[in-house]
């Protein structure tokens, strides 16, 4: 009967040990883990749920969690917070308990990602932009360079026409200005 009790005494500390280690794992996550029962409520969130939803702990066990009613098993959520949005990769999975079904949520703060692949976006687009500004300019310099090379070698060539040669002047330098 002793060696039973201590066998069990054993056994009872090594499953308290366990579950004080998981209780660990969760509470120091980087990502927000809350337990939601049927009714929407939130039953159990550990610290970086209340980092990420900016309330205690108190008071987010009770309140309605909007995003429980979700059946998707991944996606992306807004959250508000003192003025404040976050956006948040949620992940949902059916679980038991404490003999209940609920749901187990993990939340990932993505907004700084978010915000640099915004940045990279508009960083691509601005390349883009003055890849074909360049292109642009690169082909025009051609077209000008080619009037450039013949109004030189019209000016080589004596003509008749007065006027013609200061006519022919004024697009020779409106063309270098350009090109310039």
């Amino acid at each position: 009967m002793l060696a039973r009790s201590i066998l069990h005494a054993i056994e009872r500390h090594r499953a308290t040990e366990y579950q004080r280690q998981i209780g660990q794992v969760v509470e120091q996550s980087l990502d927000a883990t809350l337990v939601v029962d049927r009714e929407g409520r939130g039953v159990f969130v550990n610290t970086a749920a209340e980092v990420l939803f900016g309330k205690p702990r108190p008071e987010l066990e009770g309140e309605l969690m909007v995003f429980a009613e979700r059946s998707l098993a991944e996606e992306e959520i807004i959250i508000n917070r003192e003025g404040d949005t976050h956006t948040g990769q949620i992940r949902l999975v059916d679980i038991r308990w404490l003999k209940d079904r609920v749901k187990l949520a993990t939340i990932r703060d993505v907004t700084d990602r978010k915000l640099l692949e915004s940045r990279l976006i508009q960083a691509q687009k601005m390349e883009a932009v003055g890849q074909l500004a360049g292109g642009i300019a690169h082909g025009i310099n051609n077209l000008l360079n080619i009037i450039n090379g013949y109004l030189d070698f019209y000016f080589g060539v004596p003509q008749n026409c007065p006027e013609l040669p200061n006519l022919l002047l004024e697009v020779r330098d409106a063309a270098r200005r350009a090109a310039g």
